[in-house]
């Protein structure tokens, strides 16, 4: 009886040592040990490390924002990790491999790391651009609502300088370059601000709108067929005579140049009983599109091209001063007791939501279609 029952215990030990025998080696061949399990959860909490690290961090130029670049810093990090997971997973590195291979690759994950936040920017970064808007798709620039924008001074006795250069990818149809203009046909075509537009029907035109009186208009315009290339225009207008000039008895109202040179030269068209009217409706003035009195767009009425250094100014400006404003627009400093308000465009956004003008009163934003062009 009692040989019996050592015997058992004998056969008991011998199955309990093959079967953790057998356990084992089916742990080694199947990957799935305690240690290679380790490994794994290794490797999966550094991927959260980079991918929250990822997530947490803002992309831009601003200070404390990564350079956009630095985005693959971490995502070539990720990738490594999980195609060494997959190898794993695949048998495709010897087990006795996996812990030196572990260590090798949390190493350089946690020197990408390092490496990813020495890009932070430790300060607002200004890189030279060009702003192109593709009005005819439904982009704009939308300066806000202001009257500063289009009243300058007493009624009958206004007067006001718009500056700006543009260059446009055609000239087909009628379009707003820059508008506080609008046209209410819900009340008689009451008529309002100012517009410089292009309309090419019967001739290629560049062209000066003004609201007069209660619902008439004032259109000077002059040739224009530029594409592609960079002018320099500007309305100069003074309601009393620009630059002190009378023309049969009456003030020349408006004054036309490109590029520096006149190229148009008129009285009003209107009598006085009809003055220049000041939009002070709650309507932004726009570029590359115009703007119903309702304060939606007009969607016909879009440009394609470019603009930098717009700038108005509460008074007639001089050829002499349009010309050395032309010349050195970054002399303008936004502190001049006569512009009301100025963007260069020049330099991308830092956020195309609110891009403060010169005076640091008024904000534009981008809205639709448009791309800033990296200038080298």
């Amino acid at each position: 009886m009692k040989n019996r029952y050592s015997i058992r215990l004998l056969v008991i030990a011998f199955l309990s040592v093959f079967a953790m025998g057998i356990c084992y080696s089916c742990s080694d061949d199947d990957g799935e040990g305690v240690k290679v399990y380790e490994y794994r959860e290794q490797i999966g909490r550094k991927i959260k490390v980079l991918t929250d690290l990822q997530a947490e961090s803002q992309f831009g130029l601003r200070e404390g924002m990564y350079p956009e670049t630095s985005r693959t810093i971490l995502e070539d990090a990720i990738a490594k990790l999980k195609d060494f997971l997959q190898t794993i997973k695949e048998a495709g590195v010897a087990e006795a491999q996996i812990p030196e291979e572990t260590a090798r690759l949390l190493k350089e994950s946690d020197e990408k790391i390092a490496e990813f936040k020495a890009t932070v920017r430790t300060e607002d970064l200004l890189v030279p651009a060009e702003l192109e808007v593709s009005g005819k798709n439904g982009g704009y620039i939308d300066f806000g609502a202001h009257p500063e924008y289009s009243t300058f001074g007493e009624v009958g006795k206004q007067a006001f300088t718009v500056e700006f250069w543009v260059k446009l990818k055609d000239v087909e149809g009628f379009f707003y370059l820059i508008s506080t203009f609008t046209d209410d046909d819900t009340n008689n075509h009451e008529r309002k601000g100012w517009c410089v537009n292009s309309y090419n029907y019967g001739g290629n035109n560049m062209r000066m709108t003004y609201g007069m009186g209660f619902n008439d208009l004032m259109e000077p315009a002059f040739g224009f067929s530029t594409v592609n290339e960079w002018v320099h225009l500007a309305v100069v207008t003074d309601e009393t005579g620009v630059d002190g000039e009378m023309n049969g008895g009456r003030p020349v109202m408006t004054k036309m140049y490109m590029n520096g040179e006149l190229k148009l030269s008129t009285t009003s068209h209107q009598d006085a009983s009809k003055p220049y009217a000041s939009n002070d409706s709650n309507v932004p003035m726009v570029a590359f599109g115009g703007m119903s009195a309702t304060g939606n767009r007009i969607s016909d009425k879009g440009a394609n091209g470019s603009m930098k250094h717009l700038h108005i100014w509460r008074a007639a400006k001089t050829q002499d001063e349009i010309r050395r404003v032309m010349e050195h627009p970054e002399n303008v400093t936004g502190e001049e007791d006569d512009l009301v308000c100025g963007w260069t465009f020049a330099k991308m956004a830092l956020d195309d939501q609110e891009i403060k003008d010169l005076t640091g009163k008024y904000t534009a934003k981008l809205i639709g279609d448009y791309k800033w062009i990296e200038l080298e």
